[in-house]
């Protein structure tokens, strides 16, 4: 599952460095964001290489630049492209918008931990696959990036982004059970409904899936594709609370 963090924050255009040189924290560390998480330093990987595209469309590159790990933010420095289109477009817009811009960086989770503070779950971002970097405008833009970026995935980008966004939703489920059993209480009636309604699809997707690679077997190899819907099902049923 490709993710996405944005942070209002100053930018600056470096007056002691080539035209289009920018500098701009994209992520606090260690402290709880504005979408409920916590960024560790460990996610994100000192001195990586990583492009910058306008709102997260990966048709739109406009930079690169490389990444540096700071006690308590990251920060992104690199040289915007103003010898293309999208490059001199982008550095005009951001000198215009100034402080209305916010940053955004995309990702791929690796490694997460869930932990309750204040009687909420966190999720804590221990490991992270980055992307890039995004300079993104509030609001309407950041609904275009985002399908924007998911339309840009090859199929096995896709694959693993499905994978890990179930492998996710499972893992929390799984926390939001065990801190409401901790409680004395149950999982709330919307949370199971809404549960069941992921299962029921992702027990269809599954037999859509196990149908589609008997379709395309080989003559020479032999798949146990019932066994592999068994398997399915049952960790599917544990991860709702079902014992088996």
């Amino acid at each position: 599952m490709i993710d996405h963090k944005f942070l209002s924050t100053p930018f600056v255009f470096k007056a002691d460095s080539p035209e289009g040189t920018i500098e701009a924290v994209f992520s606090t560390l260690g402290v709880v964001d504005r979408g409920g998480d916590i960024v560790e330093k460990t996610a994100i990987e000192d001195g990586k290489s990583v492009p910058m595209v306008w709102s997260h469309d990966w048709s739109r590159m406009i930079g690169k630049g490389t990444v540096r790990v700071e006690d308590d933010r990251a920060v992104f420095t690199g040289n915007l492209f103003l010898d293309t289109d999208a490059g001199l477009d982008a550095y005009r817009t951001m000198k215009a918008m100034g402080d209305l811009l916010e940053y955004s960086w995309g990702f791929m989770p690796k490694e997460v931990e869930w932990i309750e503070r204040d009687e909420k779950l966190i999720r804590r971002i221990i490991k992270a696959e980055q992307f890039e970097i995004s300079p993104v405008l509030v609001g309407e833009g950041l609904n275009t990036g985002t399908l924007a970026i998911k339309h840009g995935l090859r199929f096995d980008e896709e694959s693993e982004s499905v994978l890990a966004a179930v492998k996710s939703l499972v893992t929390r489920s799984q926390s939001l059970a065990g801190l409401r059993t901790k409680e004395g209480r149950e999982l709330s009636r919307a949370n199971r409904d809404r549960l069941g309604s992921i299962a029921e699809s992702l027990t269809s997707a599954a037999r859509d899936l196990s149908g589609i690679l008997k379709a395309t077997e080989p003559a020479d190899k032999g798949i146990d594709f019932d066994a592999m819907l068994a398997d399915f099902l049952t960790t599917e049923a544990r991860a709702n609370g079902v014992a088996i």
